[in-house]
């Protein structure tokens, strides 16, 4: 399921789609989105293990200063 959101850092908010995992644990946005709402990962101290269907990695953890998914309910 793909769905739009809204991601806002400190110095602006952009529009991203994102496939969405419904067991995911964390939510996981490309290094391309968070710098372009003003967040450097070069300068990130907090990291994160995470572990995928295929192996572990060491990902930068960051704090945005908003986040919003719309998902659109499915009807049978």
């Amino acid at each position: 399921m793909v769905t739009s959101s809204f991601v806002r850092g400190p110095k602006l908010g952009v529009r991203a789609k994102l496939l969405v995992d419904t067991g995911a644990s964390y939510t996981i946005l490309s290094q391309q989105v968070i710098e372009s709402v003003g967040i450097s990962v070069v300068q990130v101290q907090d990291y994160r293990w995470i572990v995928t269907g295929s192996r572990a990695e060491r990902l930068p953890r960051v704090r945005l200063d908003r986040f919003h998914a719309r998902f659109a309910s499915a009807v049978s």
